[in-house]
């Protein structure tokens, strides 16, 4: 049976490079829920560390560090979902922690820079891993890729 000219084309979905098909909404769940939860931590841990260290609560903390391998979790799924193959996935997550990273390193400067006491332990440590993160995907981004072509 043939469809008449007035009916509209089914929709093939997203067509991936390796031929495949996919319809699916979870896409629309697992990227930007991938985004928020690895971001979130950047954002908030600062403040829990630095901004008011005395009411900081370890409960709080530790469900902020747990968001960020579920956030990690969902990228990695969602870059599958997006682009048909696994490949790829480990820059996407290497680039989300290195801007999770930036955003503890800022926004901790910012608190530093109006007087409050950066404590060694945990912001100390946190601090020079975000730092960690940030400079190796600087040097991943720029100067690896110059002397390592990898497609």
């Amino acid at each position: 049976m043939r469809a008449s000219a007035t009916e509209a084309p089914q929709s093939l979905g997203r067509i991936y490079k390796n031929g495949t098909r996919s319809n699916s909404k979870l896409l629309y769940l697992f990227i930007p829920g991938g985004v928020i939860f690895s971001f979130l931590p950047g954002l908030c841990l600062p403040i829990s560390y630095v901004g008011h260290p005395d009411a900081s609560h370890p409960a709080i903390n530790a469900v902020l560090f747990a968001m960020l391998p579920v956030g990690l979790t969902f990228s990695a799924i969602g870059h599958r979902m997006a682009r048909g193959e696994w490949k790829g996935v480990s820059k996407q997550l290497h680039a989300q922690l290195a801007i999770s990273g930036a955003a503890f390193m800022l926004i901790t400067a910012r608190y530093a820079l109006t007087g409050v006491h950066v404590r060694l332990y945990p912001a100390g440590l946190v601090l020079a891993i975000s730092a960690f993160l940030l400079l190796s995907r600087l040097y991943m981004k720029f100067s690896a890729h110059e002397h390592y072509l990898w497609p």
